[in-house]
């Protein structure tokens, strides 16, 4: 919870994260907070942002923005706390648009489905 506070305060404040993320309770942002850290360089140091419902069909997905705690860099992420092997994590950083593989365009049309990205 500590990254979503850190989070918080970079986004501009306790009260526009607050309000971004009040419909979904404390157990549910931890859990999101170890799913979209996992594989991530540094979790402790890990900071997520702008948490919100997504689209997926499921209705267990949840997007937001995953960075440094300095705030430096951010991407955006996906989150889908059941599946058939548990929790997993997109990050669109972990696809650059330099990679012209057809993964890459695969992902961003599931963060744009999932309402993640426009």
């Amino acid at each position: 919870m500590r990254g979503l506070l850190v989070a918080a305060v970079l986004s501009g404040g306790l009260a526009a994260a607050a309000s971004a993320m009040d419909d979904i309770d404390a157990a549910t942002l931890d859990r999101v907070f170890a799913a979209a850290t996992r594989d991530y360089p540094q979790p402790a140091d890990a900071v997520v942002r702008n948490v919100h419902k997504s689209r997926a069909a499921n209705g267990s997905g949840y997007c937001g923005e995953i960075g440094a705690a300095d705030g430096s860099s951010f991407t955006v992420f996906h989150v889908l706390l059941e599946s058939a092997l548990g929790p997993s994590a997109l990050r669109l950083a972990d696809f650059p648009e330099s990679d012209q593989s057809n993964d890459v365009s695969l992902v961003r049309l599931m963060m744009r489905n999932f309402g993640c990205v426009e």
